[in-house]
């Protein structure tokens, strides 16, 4: 039987994947390209790399049986652009994790909202923009060896979210 590794994605363009194995713990931005938008007005637009991120995700699917906390996609019917943008990154992730068999398993993808895993690392009394503060200061003090990614990224809610999916599956 292999071993078991927890990974935390922190959906859409900006977020961040966290990975904990059993010897290790792994921190990255989601990766991302940029290409030219669909629409009359020249515009550019950021997606999800697909090839990148499978190959960011594969060495972990080949040597673990690999259990995902996937963050839900932003939804705001006043922010159509946000909410179809992070449904789009949403279905990449979901078409990567299915290429690589973590879908074949049932119970290996987790759905959960920030509000959940936030409520089990993150002091209650912060909110609003204070949440990505606490976010970016307690990943540095838990991951140390992970914090100047964190601090490129502004937060640690990848590793948040594979620690929180560690927690659930494990009780």
């Amino acid at each position: 039987m292999k071993p078991r590794a927890y990974i935390g994605i922190d959906n859409g363009v900006t977020g961040s994947i966290g990975i904990i194995t059993p010897t290790t713990t792994d921190f990255f931005s989601t990766p991302t390209v940029t290409r030219k938008k669909y629409t009359k007005a020249p515009a550019k637009l950021r997606r999800i790399d697909f090839p990148r991120l499978v190959t960011h995700l594969q060495e972990y699917t080949t040597r673990y049986d690999c259990v995902v906390a996937l963050e839900n996609p932003y939804t705001n019917k006043s922010r159509i652009n946000a909410t179809i943008l992070a449904a789009r990154s949403h279905e990449s992730t979901l078409i990567a994790l299915e290429y690589l068999g973590i879908l074949e398993h049932n119970g290996n993808l987790k759905y959960t909202t920030s509000k959940e895993w936030q409520k089990k690392f993150l002091p209650r009394v912060v909110k609003g923009d204070g949440l990505k503060v606490a976010s970016r200061t307690l990943g540095c003090c838990h991951w140390p060896q992970h914090c100047r990614a964190i601090q490129s990224q502004k937060d640690a809610d990848g590793l948040f979210l594979a620690a929180y999916v560690m927690m659930e599956t494990n009780g």
